[in-house]
Order: C-alpha cells, then structure tokens, then sequence
C-alpha cells in the first residue's frame, strides 16, 4: 500500500516538472515582440543605474524593426548613428 502510494506521489511529481520545463520553453516564445503586421521588433537602450536606484538613460528606449536574416549590429548600427 505504502509502495503504490510513493509510486503514484512519483508520478505526479514527474509529471509537474515535466510541465514546468516545458512551459518555461514555451514562455520564450509566447515573449517575443511581434506586431500584428508580423514584424519583429527589438527595444534597443542603454541606462546606467546608481547605488540609490537613479536611472538616468545613455540611449532612451527605442523600438527597431529587424528584418530576416538581420543580425545584432544591424538592429543597433541605425539607433546608434542618429543618436
């Protein structure tokens, strides 16, 4: 009796971790930033925080839209050059 009871709290174990790795898969995806368009944008900035928490902005948040097969530096080189 003991035996089937620890066997059945195993599976139930297995089976909620089995859930959470997958939902902290799939939680990445459902993250990304597309709009409605299809069009994948990225949020370039750059900030420096103090020891008291002041946040002052180098680069203030700014939204690129990055095309297929655009890297890193494509989505920054534009941000980068007007700023």
């Amino acid at each position: 009796m003991r035996a089937e009871a620890r066997r059945r709290g195993r599976r139930w174990l297995s089976l909620l971790l089995t859930l959470a790795m997958v939902w902290t898969l799939v939680s990445g995806a459902l993250a990304l930033n597309t709009s409605r368009s299809g069009v994948q944008t990225v949020t370039v900035t750059m900030e420096y925080a103090d020891e008291s928490g002041h946040t002052m902005y180098y680069l203030p948040p700014t939204q690129v839209e990055l095309e297929e097969g655009d890297i890193l530096v494509d989505g920054i080189s534009p941000v980068v050059r007007n700023w």
